[in-house]
């Protein structure tokens, strides 16, 4: 399950772990892989468990920050 949070933040039914930040929500179609988000804030594990394996994670939208990242820098 995918749901949009905030114009650019979208969440999706599945959890990281820490460490995983910047790590991508990626989906196939047509052969071809395209990259939806980037992992931006995941729930924060209990005591004693490496993650939460049934919480939802924030992404970051890529497609919202396209210009930002296709510019020019000198």
């Amino acid at each position: 399950m995918v749901c949009v949070v905030k114009e650019c933040v979208v969440c999706a039914g599945t959890s990281v772990c820490p460490g995983d930040s910047g790590s991508g929500l990626v989906f196939e179609q047509s052969k071809l892989w395209y990259l939806r988000g980037v992992v931006s804030v995941g729930v924060s594990p209990e005591q004693g468990t490496k993650c939460y394996t049934d919480q939802y994670t924030a992404f970051t939208t890529v497609s919202k920050f396209l210009p930002f990242i296709k510019q020019d820098y000198p």
